[in-house]
């Protein structure tokens, strides 16, 4: 289950950070929810937790935090959209990819700790 779920949220995290980069519909996103000045930063976060979440295949202790750090993105987003009073629907995907991340994190720290 490790595999496949860091894979697709690997994939979806790098997908998303190159476009808070490059988007301009993510430069009005960001812009919305008063967050510009962060949208470079965070894209590169999701870029650097996307590629950790893959290199935490062959080395766990990396999976682990990369995938806790990317739960931290994922609140973060869920606040902002919040903040700006989105509903259910647009708020939606930030909660699943809370989800995923996080189950992540707890598969990858069972990894991790397996090896000791």
């Amino acid at each position: 289950m490790l595999t496949p779920l860091a894979v697709f949220v690997g994939a979806s995290f790098l997908a998303y950070g190159v476009s808070c980069l490059t988007s301009r519909w993510m430069k009005a996103e960001f812009e919305r929810f008063g967050l510009a000045r962060l949208r470079t930063l965070v894209g590169a976060l999701e870029i650097a937790g996307a590629v950790g979440v893959l290199v935490g295949l062959a080395v766990p202790g990396v999976g682990l935090l990369a995938s806790a750090g990317l739960t931290l993105v994922m609140v973060a987003a869920i606040v902002a959209r919040r903040r700006v009073k989105d509903g259910l629907l647009p708020t939606l995907p930030s909660v699943i990819y809370f989800l995923l991340t996080g189950i992540l994190a707890f598969l990858f720290a069972l990894r991790f700790s397996a090896a000791f």
